[in-house]
């Protein structure tokens, strides 16, 4: 029993250390090395050895790193002392949330969805609903935000932010700013995240 046991767990922590085939989905306290721990953190690992954590209290991506996904050996074997990235860390979020217009309020995590292969993160802020999408695109990690009930946006990345539009929507002084005629309410738009 005891033997089988030691390989269930070396087999389920294989499988969360190396790049996935198709996106593979892990609630934990993640620990970033200089940084600390991140509670509430949602760590996905997608094809191509993208990975990237998601805060489900902020509703905002808080990091992404490429190669290996997770080390869980402290978590498994530990009791609980949470997962480390075993990759190479592209991005880190400091707390910044990058969609400052509409705000109403704190924003209400709604769960995820797989879409198409890759997750979907949904939070609501106020009558405001946010999806939150994930892909790899040509070999960079793309952040799709659609959002509904809304016909003005406005988004800032953070400073020393590396974060390019898919659409061409421009940033002036780190803003971007998109509107769309009344009646329609919903805005997509894309961002290359941690080149």
């Amino acid at each position: 029993m005891k033997q089988a046991l030691l390989v269930f767990l070396s087999l389920f922590f294989m499988a969360l250390i190396c790049p996935a085939a198709e996106p593979v989905i892990a609630r934990t306290v993640l620990n970033i090395p200089e940084v600390g721990k991140m509670p509430n953190s949602i760590a996905v690992s997608l094809p191509g050895g993208h990975n990237f954590s998601f805060d489900a209290k902020k509703c905002i991506m808080t990091a992404a790193w490429k190669g290996d996904f997770l080390d869980r050996s402290e978590d498994l074997y530990n009791g609980g002392e949470g997962a480390k990235i075993a990759g190479e860390l592209t991005y880190y979020n400091r707390d910044h949330f990058p969609i400052i217009e509409p705000a109403k309020g704190q924003p209400k995590f709604q769960g995820y969805r797989i879409f198409n292969g890759f997750p979907t993160f949904i939070y609501s802020t106020g009558l405001t609903k946010v999806k939150v999408r994930y892909a790899v695109k040509d070999g960079k990690l793309i952040q799709s935000f659609l959002i509904v009930n809304t016909n003005y946006v406005k988004y800032k990345k953070a400073s020393g932010q590396k974060l390019s539009s898919l659409d061409g929507t421009d940033f002036k002084e780190d803003i971007a700013e998109k509107t769309q005629q009344p009646g329609k309410l919903m805005l997509v738009f894309d961002f290359v995240v941690g080149e």
